[in-house]
This record gives C-alpha cells, structure tokens and sequence, in this order.
C-alpha cells in the first residue's frame, strides 16, 4: 500500500468513527476529552499526577496490567515532582530535552519513552505526535523510516520518527494528530 493523501484521510476518518473493532467511541472520546484539556493545563505548569495518569490510561488503553503498574509507580512521586518534570521538559529548547526531562530513568516511575512522547504530544498536538510500534511498522513498510517498530525507542528515533512525520503531514495537508490516527489505523489492520 502506498501513503497517499486520500488513504491517510480515509484512515483518519476510521480512527475518528471508531470504525475498528479495538476502538471504541468512548477511547474516540477520552482522547477528544484529553486534547481539549491537557494542552493548556501541561503548558501552564498545572499538570500534575491526575492529568498524568489520564494520558498513561490513554497511551496504554490496551494493556490494563502494565498500564496499572506504571500509574503505581507514578504515584511513589510526588504531585510537586511531577509538575515540576513537566515544567523543566517544557522549558527545554530542544526536543531531546523535552523528552528526557520525562523519560522514566531520568525522572518519573511509570513513565517510560512511549508514554513521555504523549505528554509531548497532548503539551502541543499541532508540533508532536506519539511514537508508537504499529505507525512506525507502516512508516518502515512504506520506506519513509529505518527504526525497528518493537524496539526500545532512543531518542534519536523519537526526533527522526517526529521529521518524518511532520514531513508527511506537511506533504498530506493534514495535522500531525490526525495522520498519527490514520498510521495507527493502518497499522492495526495490518497486523
């Protein structure tokens, strides 16, 4: 299959309907719920555990025992720790320092790479996206990536992962939230 301007609207469409069996109208609406909330609560440094485990109960809809785990180790830091690594990620000019200042072995129990590129990308949906295995899957069937989809992600991959995907947004005429739900789509299908 081809990426092409229509497919990934078609795709994005499918996410947005819920038109996929693991997807349901209220996961459709959660994420709705959290991009109308999240941006401006992350951006003005009031984020802290509840706005947190809102986006690892996002980002880990479908494994309820790791998801159950990470929200456990959150919870050991406290609410004046966690507002305070997302102020320091997003006082970072550099998108590795965003994503570092976040990452589990550098600051919060429970939050791990996949889950930092979330709050990333619910800071400013219209700059980030999440790295995710089943878009990178699609984006390396399609030649636009060389990053293994069920690798431990760097954050090398994680800037690399968000070039391209600005590149393909720009090239689609869609925004990066929306193409992040059609790569999701097709990659869902594809497994």
């Amino acid at each position: 299959m081809v990426l092409t301007e229509a497919l990934v609207r078609e795709k994005a469409k499918v996410f947005e309907n819920h038109e996929l069996p693991d997807l349901s109208e209220e996961d459709v609406d959660f994420e709705q719920s959290l991009l109308d909330s999240l941006p401006q609560r992350l951006q003005s440094g009031e984020a802290g555990l509840a706005e947190i485990e809102k986006v690892i109960e996002w980002k880990q809809a479908e494994a309820a025992n790791r998801r159950a785990a990470n929200v456990n180790h959150l919870r050991k830091s406290s609410e004046e720790e966690v507002r305070e690594a997302v102020r320091e990620a997003l006082a970072h000019d550099s998108v590795a320092g965003k994503i570092e200042a976040l990452d589990e072995d550098d600051r919060l129990l429970g939050i791990g790479f996949r889950t930092a590129s979330s709050i990333l990308m619910f800071t400013d949906p219209s700059k980030y996206t999440v790295i995710d295995h089943r878009a990178v899957r699609t984006l390396n069937q399609e030649g636009y990536l060389d990053i293994e989809p069920d690798s431990t992600f760097s954050t090398e991959d994680y800037i690399y992962y968000l070039g391209t995907c600005r590149t393909l947004a720009s090239h689609f005429r869609i925004s990066l939230r929306r193409l992040d739900r059609a790569l999701w789509v097709i990659g869902q299908e594809s497994t």
